[in-house]
């Protein structure tokens, strides 16, 4: 990895920390959750595809959240990097 690439990365890991770390996107990520928990607990049987919809929208929502722990963890790995080359 270049300095430029792992600076480039470090950046976005800090980025995705705070956004991680905000109080609204916390809270906003909960009461979504919720929302959708207790969609699928108090469904009618027959509603099956909107289950399925909301199991959906959960799994997008957990791959967004897995995507910026990812931007954070490639930033802690450019950090080594950059002092491992200094």
């Amino acid at each position: 990895m270049d300095k430029f690439k792992a600076i480039e990365n470090i950046d976005k890991a800090y980025k995705a920390k705070q956004i991680l770390e905000s109080p609204i996107l916390i809270e906003a990520v909960e009461n979504y959750k919720q929302e959708i928990f207790n969609f699928i607990a108090n469904s009618a049987p027959e509603e099956k595809e909107g289950r399925e919809n909301a199991y959906h929208e959960l799994f997008a929502l957990k791959g967004i959240l897995q995507k910026l722990s990812s931007a954070v963890d490639s930033g802690k790995i450019a950090e080594k990097t950059i002092e491992q080359k200094d």
